[in-house]
């Protein structure tokens, strides 16, 4: 796996030394050096090398390693204060098995603000009876979306608009979140009988269809922390010629 990754969640878990007020109390030093020691022992335990280097051919998305060091430190108590390495294999089983529904849904819930509405344009071209498209296609549906009312005639930001619809972002922006859903397996490339003249192609050109079902983007949309009532209404929208 990618050393980085690994040195990210050690760097995580890494308990830092006491303020000045806890340096006189031996305790709290015994138990960070105790509980640093078991981190690196787990790290470099070669089962959860294995696990760790099955989920990096999986996700190669910071944010899945995040989560399983949070998962790991919830997982403790008074009674057992310091990591498992049974814990963490669990854990890593769970984040490297793509058909894991808890697995779907935290990596539904990571996504990021504009990884959501990536999803919900891609779901809107979908019920257009549009299931594969490039990055291109979905780029204009959000455009269509998020660009209008943004400024007004002299360039300057309408307040009022902008308080409940997105700023455009870039297009290398979106384009970068458009790779991470790829890389998660959320969308996914379309292989045809010109696979070989489409893996030529630049990723923007190559055509792509959402792997998200329509019941789970309902319920991203309702529930994700970053949806508000403005992505909930276009995800409602009636979908011109299906009314």
């Amino acid at each position: 796996m990618c050393r980085a990754f690994l040195q990210m969640l050690s760097n995580v878990l890494q308990l830092s030394p006491p303020n000045s007020a806890l340096k006189r109390q031996p305790q709290f030093l015994e138990f960070i050096t105790n509980f640093n020691h078991a981190k690196e022992l787990i790290l470099y335990h070669p089962l959860l090398r294995a696990h760790l280097n099955d989920m990096y051919h999986t996700t190669r998305d910071a944010r899945a390693y995040l989560q399983l060091a949070r998962m790991a430190l919830a997982q403790l108590t008074v009674d057992q204060p310091y990591l498992r390495i049974d814990s963490f294999l669990d854990l890593s089983s769970a984040v490297a098995n793509p058909q894991s529904k808890t697995t779907g849904e935290s990596t539904l819930h990571s996504l990021n603000r504009m990884e959501l509405v990536l999803i919900v344009a891609m779901s809107k071209l979908r019920r257009r009876n549009i299931d594969s498209c490039n990055f291109e296609r979905v780029y204009d549906e959000y455009t269509s979306w998020v660009g209008r009312n943004n400024f007004d005639a002299s360039g300057r930001a309408c307040h009022q608009a902008s308080s409940v619809v997105d700023r455009k972002e870039t297009k290398t922006t979106v384009l970068i979140s458009w790779e991470r859903l790829l890389q998660q397996d959320l969308v996914g490339w379309v292989i045809d009988i010109n696979a070989v003249t489409s893996r030529d192609l630049r990723n923007e050109y190559r055509m792509a269809k959402l792997l998200v079902s329509e019941v789970d983007v309902e319920w991203l949309v309702a529930q994700h922390t970053d949806s508000n009532d403005e992505l909930r209404r276009w995800n409602r929208a009636v979908v011109a010629g299906l009314a």
